[in-house]
């Protein structure tokens, strides 16, 4: 399953993930492995993530279909479930593709020095733009994150660019520390120190 799951995150193998889908549907419902019971038992772990059927649509498991919907929020939830699960996370998380290192993000982010704090699958179609996945902050605490973008009116260099300038600031990201001048600033908006 791990070289399958590096096919499909690494280099998008569209193929492979409906062969998955397919494989988890026989697992869980018997053979033979169809879309449908592929995406039955897709339905009931969103369930178990506590999404409604009429929050989201999908309808393949490569994502092709102009038809899904789904949110930023839904795969960040996703995410977060895989990276609680020890039995799962080592082994999703090897198999995305580390930026400036491997897969289709090989030539991204080539020149900064943390990208390979960042482990992602991307998804594109005409007119779209996805980056989902994993980043460690500066303080190597990991965040889940969740970068989807429709009706694109610029080139997919431009849209790169930009998603990959969110993850840098993601890399650098470290947290106020509680009782800093900073933080107390901030939950006092109030009490504003002037010059």
């Amino acid at each position: 399953l791990t070289t399958a799951l590096q096919g499909l995150n690494k280099f998008s193998n569209n193929f492979v993930a409906e062969q998955i889908l397919k494989t988890i549907g026989a697992e869980k419902y018997g053979p033979p492995g169809t879309t449908l019971k592929g995406l039955k038992a897709f339905e009931e772990y969103l369930e178990l993530l506590g999404y409604r059927q009429d929050q989201y649509k999908v309808l393949d498991g490569s994502g092709l279909s102009r038809q899904n919907r789904v949110s930023p929020q839904m795969f960040i939830d996703i995410l977060r479930n895989v990276k609680n699960d020890l039995g799962v996370y080592p082994e999703f998380v090897s198999a995305l593709g580390v930026m400036g290192v491997d897969g289709n993000v090989k030539n991204r982010m080539s020149g900064v020095k943390s990208s390979e704090r960042a482990r992602v699958k991307t998804g594109t179609l005409n007119f779209v733009s996805a980056l989902s996945g994993y980043f460690q902050s500066r303080d190597r605490e990991t965040f889940a994150f969740s970068i989807l973008m429709n009706d694109l009116k610029c080139s997919n260099g431009r849209i790169k660019k930009l998603q990959d300038q969110i993850i840098r600031e993601g890399l650098n990201f470290r947290r106020i520390p509680t009782g800093s001048v900073i933080s107390e600033q901030q939950s006092n908006p109030s009490q504003d120190s002037a010059l």
